[in-house]
């Protein structure tokens, strides 16, 4: 049976995963399940938090762009200087 979790947790999962993205993490330090981390993020990315619906596309581009810059053994730090 799903846990149900508050609003406030749901808005706070999704900032860290804008900030952050680290789905462990975040479930253990906000004490719910990876599964849920993901859903309240899928939940988001679908526009159920129209506050957040201008970040999201943005930040998934950060993140592809990182891992691409990563396969390629190239940081973002490495690439300024």
């Amino acid at each position: 049976m799903p846990v149900k979790i508050s609003e406030e947790k749901r808005h706070k999962i999704t900032q860290r995963m804008i900030l952050e993205g680290n789905v462990d993490k975040i479930a253990h330090d906000e004490e719910v399940s990876e599964s849920t981390v993901r859903n309240v993020w899928s939940e988001a990315k679908s526009g159920v938090y129209p506050e957040y619906t201008g970040f999201i596309p943005t930040v998934d581009a950060l993140r592809r762009l990182n891992e691409d810059l990563g396969k390629a053994g190239v940081t973002v730090a490495r690439r300024v200087s």
